[in-house]
């Protein structure tokens, strides 16, 4: 038994020197150059939709294609067929086929520090009166003044204010005979 005993610790003995050996006589393996990098994943599944946040404060009622052109009459062209004086604006971008056909097209005179609503009718002398009117297309203005005594009127240059509504936003209960109403109930600058 003791042969056995002696072969046993010998077999261990061979064993323990033979792994002391190799692991102190190993060296580390040397680093070597990087590698590329690899494909991008997948793209991940979308989170949750976070919270909806406060509602804001209400802006101010604006005048969203609501336009005030300012209009100016230097010199009046005389139509002595008709009796009249014209004066013709073209190219008005403002005019277009909407406000035209649906919208709201006002027209107001400077007199003084006030306008006055277009059409208008004013009394010259005890027989002769003044009528003032416009008609308007897409693009284009006309605005006449006419006595009642088919005499020249000769009237002095002049300031208009052409307003134009789209259909959209024509508000009711607004009186387009007040100027101060007009550019109040829609926002607009003087």
């Amino acid at each position: 038994m003791e042969t056995t005993i002696k072969k046993t610790v010998t077999v261990i003995a061979g064993v323990v020197l033979t792994l002391g050996l190799l692991l102190t006589s190993c060296k580390k393996p040397e680093k070597g150059d990087k590698g590329d990098t690899g494909a991008s994943g997948a793209t991940g599944a979308t989170g949750a939709t976070g919270l909806t946040g406060a509602t804001g404060a209400s802006g101010t009622n604006g005048n969203a294609n609501v336009t005030s052109v300012t209009l100016s009459v230097t010199a009046w062209t005389w139509d002595a067929t008709n009796s009249q004086r014209t004066a013709t604006f073209s190219s008005l971008s403002v005019l277009t086929p909407s406000v035209v056909n649906n919208g709201a097209v006002l027209l107001y005179q400077l007199l003084g520090t006030s306008y006055i609503p277009i059409p208008v009718t004013v009394k010259i002398s005890p027989t002769v009166q003044e009528h003032d009117y416009y008609i308007y297309d897409i693009g284009i203005l006309q605005i006449y003044i006419e006595y009642s005594d088919f005499s020249d009127p000769n009237p002095p240059p002049a300031t208009y204010k052409l307003i134009t509504i789209p259909p959209a936003i024509i508000k009711p209960n607004v009186n387009v005979k007040n100027y101060a109403e007009v550019i109040k109930a829609y926002n607009l600058q003087d």
